[in-house]
């Protein structure tokens, strides 16, 4: 996201990570690319007064979040920006911190004048937009259905690992007949294929932000579901097996060494799939189906997109913050993607374009 700000001409970016040299070794990567300045300072998200001294102290136009688990870091990096009165910006995929953040801090953010954007990745963000703009193009929409598959092994830390095991395990939020309720996560197992036939695989209900703020914004929808899976598709039932073992805990101490099961979790994942071509593919691959009425006939819409997973994450956040620097969105409170009108997803849709990413329509 960084190089997508500094290649599109922002002035400067700090770059606030507890990893300082690894901050500092990507602002060295990053300065020269374009006309702006790049430069890293040391933060602990963990400690909110600091991380609200800092917020203040940078004179920032924008706070991009990007530290995952969002269960654990979302809520309070927002609140803290909105205490530093600092427009907010997350790719936040739980539906937990989603809706703790539209319901307890939308008056907070409105009273301070700032506006909150959260899931502002690829799923939910890309997935949420064509949902909502597809809305646009029917007289009633009673359906939207989000699917996706995702390399086992696409990167991501630890941190992608906690966020797996969080949204495969427990229960997860649908919105089913008009109302939210929640099932069992990893349950009703289906086939997915993409309609060019490269990506093949069984998704499952799991906890993403979908279900939890697209019937927010679209009137008398009655469904919305959120089915992912890895791929290749022994992954998940690997993961299914790792949860059952208990792996999806916090770190256990060993002697005397404190030992990171996420972390021990990715090691296992990449010594069972290290012949797997799929599981090192660096393109996810997502489906929206959007159903509906228009002018009296039933009318389904498809929209597909299957690109790198680092670009179709980071680039809608980073378009979203560059519109909100620029007054191109001006909505003040705490919203998800899809609060957007069709004018404004279509411009994020179009800077994604630009960017070599890809929408296929089946309007």
């Amino acid at each position: 996201m960084a190089r997508d700000l500094v290649n599109s001409g922002i002035d400067e970016v700090v770059l606030a990570d507890y990893n300082i040299a690894k901050a500092e070794e990507l602002a060295k990567a990053l300065n020269g690319l374009g006309k702006g300045k790049v430069s890293a300072i040391k933060v602990d998200a963990n400690q909110h007064d600091e991380l609200v001294r800092i917020l203040k102290g940078e004179n920032l136009a924008a706070v991009c979040n990007l530290i995952g688990p969002y269960f654990k870091f979302g809520p309070p990096v927002a609140r803290a920006a909105i205490e530093a009165r600092v427009p907010y910006i997350d790719i936040n995929d739980d539906y937990q911190p989603a809706l703790e953040i539209l319901n307890d801090l939308h008056k907070k953010a409105k009273d301070a004048g700032i506006p909150i954007f959260t899931g502002c990745g690829v799923s939910p963000g890309w997935t949420n937009m064509m949902g909502k703009l597809g809305s646009t193009k029917l007289d009633q929409t009673h359906k939207i259905a989000v699917d996706w598959l995702w390399p086992a092994l696409a990167g991501g830390g630890p941190g992608v690992i906690s966020h797996i095991y969080h949204m495969l395990s427990g229960k997860c939020l649908q919105f089913l007949e008009g109302e939210y309720r929640e099932i069992p996560a990893g349950t009703e197992k289906t086939r997915l294929t993409s309609s060019d036939g490269q990506f093949d695989g069984y998704v499952y209900y799991v906890g993403h932000g979908e279900p939890a703020t697209l019937p927010r914004y679209i009137e008398n929808v009655k469904e919305v579901t959120n089915k992912g899976g890895l791929i290749p598709s022994e992954a998940t039932d690997l993961y299914f097996k790792y949860i059952a073992a208990g792996l999806d805990g916090e770190p256990v101490e060993v002697e005397g060494q404190k030992i990171s099961l996420a972390a021990v979790t990715l090691a296992m994942m990449e010594r069972e799939l290290q012949d797997s071509e799929e599981a090192k593919n660096e393109n996810g691959y997502f489906k929206v189906t959007v159903q509906g009425k228009k002018n009296g006939q039933d009318k389904e819409l498809v929209y597909e997109f299957a690109e790198p997973g680092s670009h179709m994450t980071a680039w809608p956040a980073s378009i979203i913050t560059q519109m909100i620097i620029k007054g191109e969105i001006t909505q003040k409170g705490a919203y998800a993607p899809e609060a957007l009108n069709a004018d404004q997803i279509e411009a994020i849709i179009q800077g994604l374009t630009d960017r070599g990413l890809e929408t296929k329509r089946s309007e």
